[in-house]
């Protein structure tokens, strides 16, 4: 036995208090909430071990440092901080543990026994700094926690240990509010401002924080998703480019995001090896799954993976999603919806993007996500055409980042019938959301794609281009009722035919036209109930309501409303009731009967 080893120490010797605990001369920004229910959680003497997991940069080290800091004086025997960065083999965990507590490794006992035999009863804290190279030492994690029961581990890592007594904590990006929603003096108190403050003043002491700078200052912490180490080294930048220049350069992140201190580690000395060390941890299968999912843009769903995915993955999307999250690589999302959905920071999407595009692969994963949209699209327009309900026009709000993403590659790849298609899917969900300038442009986009387009496809194109403007009260909708109904006419695609007449009759009716725009209306009716288009009736009826009222004649505008209002009550649709109480309230309130416009609302 070498002299001074533990093995030769009395039974009581202690480990030295804070020696190998690092020190920091630049202060922790923010963080007091996860550091004081942290701090608390190592207190207590049900929690063997806490496992601070995110993504990279997210500041798991320098928060456990400041944990270790604080919650030190609750063990008696010291804090151990044990570096396993450097360490890709997960057997070599234990003997490192070892080294650090000053146990030799002996070959005649098993290394966890001969720890356990010296340290069971010790109050002492292990911090346990990067991890997730070497989750496979789980299995000799919990053996160690179980023969050192005094034992109390802190472990860092982008992805859980999931063993007994592990406590999980998430650490989130630093808080900031919306800056087009929150004022200049909330804005400047949020966490992720306040540290680009600091550590631009430490390259540039004459930086201040201005009313005028720190709209600009939070948009650039919100490009970066609220990571301290990518704001630290946009902050670097503010020596050479002036915040409007940093801001826009920022839309193409990880170029910028370099410079990190020399005393660094290497791979957080930018924010692109920081994100490539966790990439580098994964599976081929895995650094796969996940180059494919970033094509998605603003999260997506178990199914939406499949897709994208394709063909010959060698495990489900739902196992890779979990290895992901664990990893730190996606997040789950709260959503208005059921269906659970994921999503990545945006500076790792753009690292696996570029990863995509050098794979070869990225054309044929694009297609399938466009694919994906277009299926999509098609099974969420039955919830919202004919019968609009509140539930379907929501799925689609969730997904409309990725719709536009589908429509933006079949534009930029010159597929504009396929755009046409997904377009023509989208218009009535454009129009109840409030995007009818989006659509329309789409829409428009759509018609210029010439004979790639039959003739039953264009004409619902311009019909639904039709639509699409006459909500926004553009006069070129005639245009395209027009000659969509012409189109229609002659492939005898009636369904069409009839729409554009009722657009036409509509049009009509909101120039005051009404003999004209009641001839065309009930026209359009005839046409809808030969296809039994049932909403398609209730909603001429609606207008034909409106026309009547026009032309004077009450009664029958009270009528063709309330009947309408009935049918539609009945379908569980939302729009028509909508359209209808409203016309009967004005009329109540013109007839100076508040009852009946209480009734009404």
């Amino acid at each position: 036995m070498e002299h001074g080893a533990v093995d030769d120490m009395g039974p009581e010797a202690k480990w030295p208090v804070y020696a190998d605990l690092p020190h920091h001369r630049t202060p922790l920004i923010g963080r007091e909430a996860e550091v004081a229910a942290v701090t608390a959680q190592l207190q207590r003497p049900d929690v063997p071990l806490v496992t601070l997991t995110g993504p990279g940069g997210v500041g798991k080290t320098r928060l456990a440092i400041q944990v270790a800091a604080i919650a030190g004086d609750c063990f008696a025997d010291g804090i151990v901080v044990v570096p396993l960065a450097a360490i890709r083999d997960p057997r070599l965990v234990l003997p490192t543990i070892a080294r650090a507590l000053g146990v030799r490794e002996d070959a005649r006992n098993a290394l966890v026994h001969r720890i356990g035999a010296l340290h069971a009863d010790r109050q002492a804290l292990l911090v346990l700094d990067n991890f997730e190279q070497v989750l496979d030492a789980a299995a000799d994690m919990a053996a160690l926690l179980a023969t050192c029961p005094g034992l109390t581990v802190l472990i860092t890592s982008r992805a859980p240990l999931r063993i007994a007594g592990e406590h999980e904590y998430p650490i989130p990006a630093l808080n900031l509010p919306d800056p087009d929603q929150a004022s200049a003096e909330r804005l400047a108190n949020a966490d992720a401002v306040r540290l680009f403050t600091v550590r631009a003043q430490a390259v540039q002491p004459a930086f201040t924080l201005n009313n005028e700078y720190v709209q600009l200052v939070a948009e650039i912490c919100r490009c970066v998703d609220g990571l301290p180490l990518a704001i630290e080294l946009a902050a670097a930048r503010i020596k050479v480019l002036p915040l409007p220049a940093l801001r826009d350069r920022l839309q193409s992140r990880l170029p910028l995001l370099t410079g990190g201190g020399r005393d660094r580690p290497e791979r957080q000395r930018t924010m692109e090896a920081s994100i490539a060390w966790s990439y580098d941890l994964l599976t081929p299968a895995e650094q796969r799954f996940l180059r494919q999912l970033s094509v998605f843009v603003g999260g997506f769903t178990l199914d939406a993976a499949e897709a994208v995915a394709g063909p010959g993955q060698e495990a489900s999307a739902l196992d890779l999603v979990t290895v992901l999250v664990d990893q730190s690589l996606l997040r789950p999302m709260e959503t208005p919806v059921v269906t659970p959905r994921y999503v990545m920071l945006e500076t790792i999407r753009e690292f696996v993007a570029d990863k995509l595009a050098a794979s070869g692969e990225a054309d044929a994963v694009h297609d399938r996500h466009a694919a994906w949209c277009q299926a999509f699209a098609r099974q969420a327009r039955a919830g919202v055409e004919p019968v609009i309900r509140p539930w379907a026009v929501g799925r689609l709000e969730v997904e409309h980042a990725n719709l536009r993403a589908a429509l933006g590659w079949l534009s930029g790849t010159g597929q504009i019938a396929r755009l046409g298609t997904l377009a023509e899917s989208l218009w009535f969900f454009w129009v109840l959301g409030g995007h009818s300038f989006e659509g329309l442009a789409w829409l428009r986009l759509a018609l210029t794609a010439g004979p790639a387009l039959t003739d039953r496809m264009r004409a619902g194109v311009l019909v639904a281009t039709g639509w699409t403007a006459l909500n926004l009260r553009d006069p070129a909708a005639s245009t395209y009722f027009k000659e969509g109904q012409s189109i229609a006419e002659a492939c005898g695609n009636r369904e069409m035919e009839a729409r554009a007449t009722a657009g036409l009759g509509v049009l009509a009716q909101d120039l005051g036209d009404y003999g004209v725009a009641e001839e065309l209306l009930v026209t359009a009716q005839r046409m809808f109930e030969q296809l039994g288009e049932q909403w398609y009736q209730l909603a001429v009826a609606y207008n034909l309501g409106v026309v009547a009222l026009g032309l004077g004649d009450r009664v029958r505008a009270t009528s063709l409303l309330e009947s309408a209002l009935r049918g539609a009550l009945k379908l569980e649709d939302m729009a028509v009731p909508i359209w209808c109480i409203a016309y009967l309230a004005l009329m109540a309130t013109d007839q100076d009967n508040p009852q009946r416009v209480v009734e009404m609302i």
